[in-house]
């Protein structure tokens, strides 16, 4: 799972997260000299270069330069407009490329990869038939970017926030087999975009649901009563509520409204990462003297028993 940021100067994890969007194109040479400072040596540190404010007879050199780091061995992509002269460009330089447009639905992500873009941004109603997407992830090798901390509806004016697609960080393992990138956003306040990052990462919030997601204004949610099947329940869901057939969000406020007044919470275990080959090595080692240890204690048994045996044949004499 990686997590992506837009470039801010008070983020305070710049040197650990997994890709950073450059929303403020400068001039090429800025580029070139700006990457490398950034990643310092981490050229796997994904760079993405926003070029939608770039006019169409100005772009070709903006992505050359962009290749050229790319030759050297940085991890760049850009976000283009989806126009086939730029996207043209893009792929003479081998330059990965994705669009700003988002995929509200099969059709219109299905039509990108066919682009030949790099990733797919997925919001509002396809975000709950995230698992269809995972032909189309694999068959064109696309990454697939979700927003987990804003709450998307195409009618915002109308559709409940509990309903909206959101992911809420306890629930952000069960997406993995199916979503590539997690893009965090900071709203108007960019001093928030750490601490987000934080709760996103160690997939546990005590407080809100208003707190973290951008967009979901009312009614006050406590996470902590939020049932730990919420996650489950929403991942391929198809919005069966529009349908009738399903009333479950609904349900989660009233639910996360009597844990909270009864002084209650759930409180999901920590998400625990995959050994490492140190701790594996750990292990084995364990297991290798607690087998060392049987072995003694199998050799000081069988002493013990031989001169038993003879004691009692000395006896005998």
């Amino acid at each position: 799972m990686k997590y992506c940021i837009n470039y801010a100067k008070d983020f305070r994890f710049m040197d650990e997260v997994d890709e950073i969007i450059l929303n403020h194109y400068s001039g090429s040479d800025f580029v070139i000299e700006f990457v490398p400072k950034l990643v310092k040596e981490n050229k796997s540190q994904r760079i993405i270069v926003n070029l939608l404010d770039i006019k169409i007879d100005k772009i070709s050199e903006p992505i050359i330069y962009i290749a050229k780091l790319i030759h050297d061995g940085y991890n760049m992509a850009v976000i283009i407009l989806d126009k086939k002269e730029i996207i043209d460009m893009c792929k003479e330089n081998n330059v990965p490329f994705f669009f700003s447009k988002h995929a509200t639905n099969l059709e219109t992500a299905y039509s990108m990869a066919e682009m030949g873009v790099s990733d797919i941004y997925v919001v509002e109603e396809l975000g709950f038939r995230i698992k269809d997407l995972k032909y189309l992830k694999d068959k064109y090798n696309i990454k697939i970017r979700v927003f987990p901390n804003i709450a998307q509806s195409t009618k915002n004016s109308v559709i409940k926030p509990i309903e909206r697609f959101w992911i809420r960080p306890e629930d952000t393992e069960l997406y993995e087999p199916y979503v590539d990138v997690f893009e965090l956003l900071s709203g108007e306040d960019t001093t928030r975009l750490s601490v987000v990052y934080e709760i996103y990462k160690q997939r546990q919030w005590l407080g809100t649901i208003n707190d973290l997601i951008l967009d979901f204004q009312e009614p006050i949610v406590p996470n902590t009563g939020i049932s730990p099947h919420f996650g489950d329940m929403r991942l391929n869901c198809g919005k069966r509520c529009h349908l009738g057939r399903c009333n479950i969000c609904t349900q989660m406020i009233s639910f996360a409204e009597a844990f909270d007044n009864a002084g209650l919470e759930i409180v999901k275990k920590r998400y625990k990462p995959e050994y490492t080959e140190e701790d594996y090595e750990k292990v084995k080692e364990l297991y290798k003297k607690l087998e060392e240890r049987k072995e003694d204690e199998s050799r000081s048994d069988q002493e013990s028993d031989n001169n038993e045996s003879e004691s009692i044949e000395q006896n005998s004499l």
